[in-house]
């Protein structure tokens, strides 16, 4: 097993100028830093204000760009590294309301945030693999509905989704109110066969153009899709929780069986990620102790995570993870996945766990990425708390060094001044 990073205690004068890629190395490598790296996450905040055309006159750039002004590293979360092409099945679109159809087909804005439309929007675009498309207009769904139907040699399978002109305007994905799994005894077959028919076609060069774009002004991590890791991909994509949770009791023999043939197909994901030019994937997370507890977490996601990473760190690659959600009864254990980043950290007060004890308990273990919880940047918080605050992180950042970003993102009321005056604040505080 790869050796784990160490954060120093940083003494005597540190002269540095550092790129914001350069800040991010030296801290995977546990070597000295000059400031706290500043990588603010603002991408609800942006693509609200754009959409609706209420973006400040000063702020009228890309994001990258609006970055940059604000005075933060740019981390690209997303970069592909691969297509998914689905092969052999027939896809049914059924739909009230026409403006369904044409966003589909037009691929809008959200929708291919969501990994099964994801997958339709790919077919649409893909002249091979004996894929058929067709829609159906019908009068038993409500205009905000979508059911998406995928009929295959081993049975028919449907996943309903729910969206809003607020969540359309916003560019957010679909609510999905409908899985594919409602009978695991009926619709197993189905769901591995959709699962067995996807292929990965590489994209590497698409990946370098955006590493390249982004070049040292931040860092760009992969994405792995599906972004969930095997137990996740059933509770969020094919069953939903309350099937996820019957099935797992009930029927445990079958959904161990599934959990195995989806951590089988992420096989050929890993290795995709192995021979790619991305040091840094992101996969996985989202967890929320008050759901999931130790047990599962221990059962379900401390192997699988655990192994990835090690093959990722054979080819001195870093595995980064999402911890956004409510991590109180994970602490202990999430070390134990071997990831090197804790993504979007979110402390108190919107979670239970303050970041001074996520300090104490994961420095030297984990590279901590967020502690900015998103209610302490809406302007209903005065200044001087939030101020406060920033100053707080980046005393405790001297000693124990992290990256300072948002847990999990920029609310849309939020006063981008103020993450102009926390680059100020990052740049007087040295690492000494």
């Amino acid at each position: 097993m790869r050796e784990k990073l160490v954060c120093y205690d940083y003494t005597g004068n540190i002269a540095m100028a550092l790129t914001s890629r350069e800040r991010i190395m030296r801290l995977m490598r546990g070597e000295p830093i000059d400031v706290i790296p500043w990588f603010p996450r603002i991408d609800l905040w942006y693509n609200f204000h754009k959409r609706q055309k209420t973006l400040p006159p000063e702020y009228e750039l890309t994001m990258e760009e609006l970055i940059k002004k604000i005075g933060g590293g740019i981390y690209h979360r997303g970069a592909p590294l691969y297509r998914e092409r689905l092969r052999n099945v027939e896809i049914e679109i059924w739909y009230s309301n026409p403006i369904w159809k044409d966003r589909i087909e037009n691929a809008d804005v959200g929708l291919d945030r969501n990994y099964i439309l994801g997958l339709v929007l790919q077919s649409l675009s893909h002249s091979k693999g004996n894929v058929l498309v067709k829609f159906k207009e019908v009068t038993t769904l409500g205009g905000d509905e979508v059911l998406v139907q995928f009929e295959t040699p081993r049975g028919k399978v449907s996943a309903k989704f729910v969206t809003s002109e607020m969540l359309q305007e916003a560019g957010i994905r679909p609510y999905q109110s409908e899985y594919f799994i409602k009978d695991i005894n009926k619709d197993l077959g189905p769901l591995k066969y959709i699962i067995g028919n996807i292929d990965l076609e590489p994209a590497f060069d698409d990946f370098t153009k955006t590493d390249t774009m982004v070049g040292e002004e931040g860092i760009v991590w992969a994405r792995v899709s599906p972004y969930y890791s095997p137990m996740h991909q059933l509770m969020y994509i094919y069953m939903g929780l309350e099937q996820t949770c019957l099935a797992l009791y009930d029927h445990k023999n079958k959904f161990d069986e599934i959990v195995e043939f989806i951590e089988v197909s992420l096989n050929k994901v890993h290795e995709l990620c192995l021979d790619s030019p991305a040091l840094f994937v992101n996969h996985g997370g989202n967890f929320d102790s008050t759901v999931l507890g130790p047990e599962l977490f221990e059962a379900y996601f401390v192997p699988y995570l655990s192994k990835f990473a090690e093959k990722l760190h054979s080819k001195n690659k870093f595995l980064v993870v999402h911890v956004d959600g409510e991590m109180k009864n994970l602490m202990d254990l999430f070390p134990l996945t071997n990831s090197d980043v804790a993504e979007g950290f979110t402390p108190s007060p919107m979670t239970q766990v303050s970041f001074h004890e996520a300090l104490r308990m994961w420095a030297g273990k984990v590279v901590i990425w967020g502690g900015i919880p998103a209610t302490l940047l809406s302007k209903d918080t005065y200044e001087d708390e939030f101020y406060g605050y920033i100053r707080t992180l980046l005393d405790e950042g001297k000693t124990s060094p992290f990256v300072l970003s948002m847990g999990d993102n920029t609310p849309i009321d939020a006063d981008l001044k103020r993450l102009e005056k926390v680059s100020e604040m990052v740049n007087r505080t040295a690492i000494n």
